[in-house]
Parts: C-alpha cells; structure tokens; sequence
C-alpha cells in the first residue's frame, strides 16, 4: 500500500533485467553499442541466431543506461 492508500499486488512490482547493446538503430543516438541498458522483464522480442538469444527492445521501454 503507498502512502496514499493505493494497493499495489507484488506480482505488479517488476523487477528490471539488464543486458548488453550489441547493435543498434542509426535513429537510436542516446544509446550506443556495448552500452549496459536496464529494461523490464516483459519488454521486448526475443529471437535466437547460432543458439545465441537476443532480445530487440524499443528505446522508450528502457529505464535507464548503466554506462
């Protein structure tokens, strides 16, 4: 409960994942390759090339950049 009596359920508390740029949009000029981003646990698509998992994400769903 916050301080104004709102209800918020844990399950509703996201915790942010983090993850490395490996490559990027040339419209994107706030973020850079090898950038560490922080996003939601739900954003993006997830794809896979060699094995390897990638996850394409939209600049407006990131929280923050840890440089």
């Amino acid at each position: 409960t916050t301080a104004s009596g709102i209800i918020i359920p844990d399950n509703a508390k996201e915790k942010p994942s983090q993850g490395k740029v490996v490559a990027i949009s040339s419209e994107v000029d706030n973020v850079t390759v090898n950038d560490i981003v922080v996003f939601g646990k739900y954003a993006g698509n997830e794809f896979e090339v060699d094995g390897e998992k990638y996850l394409i994400i939209d600049v407006d769903d990131l929280f923050g950049i840890i440089k």
